[in-house]
C-alpha cells in the first residue's frame, strides 16, 4: 500500500491510532533506512518531517528502491 500527501504540511492524523509511531510534531518517524517502528511500512518524504521539497522526496525513493532492492 502506498500513502501520498499533496499539502504544505503533510496530514498524519489518520494515523493517530495507529502502531505507526509519530513524533510530537505529527510526523511519521523513521530509522536510516526509512524504516518505521512497524515492520514491512517504510516512510519517505514531507510525511517524515526529514525534507519538505521534490528534490529530497525523489532523493528519499532512489534511496529506498536502493534499500529494497539488495
Amino acid at each position: 500500500r502506498s500513502f501520498v500527501e499533496g499539502k504544505p504540511r503533510p496530514s498524519t492524523k489518520f494515523l493517530e491510532n495507529s502502531d505507526i509511531q509519530l513524533n510530537d510534531r505529527g510526523y511519521i518517524v523513521i530509522d536510516p533506512e526509512f524504516k518505521t517502528n512497524v515492520p514491512g511500512i517504510w516512510a519517505i518524504g514531507d510525511v517524515t518531517g526529514k525534507t519538505d521539497t521534490y528534490d529530497g522526496a525523489l532523493n528519499h525513493a532512489l534511496g529506498i528502491l536502493q534499500i529494497l532492492t539488495k
